[in-house]
């Protein structure tokens, strides 16, 4: 028997984790899957922080409350992963 490499399971690990987070987010904020996408990159990226850039992109997450959960939604996800 022969098993998955690591780059299939690194792939595999991947998109479950983003439609696992991508799910998470749609349910606190709707948008396109590539608008929830760059938010997912983003808040990872910047320590689980809205960046002013994404605001600018995204204006709905200037209220700071519908961006704190969406970073919750968003690490509450990548934890479940782990």
């Amino acid at each position: 028997m022969q098993l998955p490499g690591r780059r299939f399971l690194a792939r595999k690990w991947f998109i479950c984790t983003l439609f696992g987070s991508r799910e998470r987010v749609k349910q606190v904020i709707e948008g396109p899957d590539g608008d929830i996408d760059r938010i997912i990159g983003s808040v990872r990226d910047n320590g689980a922080k809205i960046s002013n850039r994404l605001i600018r992109e995204i204006p709905a997450l200037a209220d700071e409350s519908l961006a704190a959960e969406v970073a919750t939604a968003i690490l509450l996800a990548l934890a479940q992963m782990i």
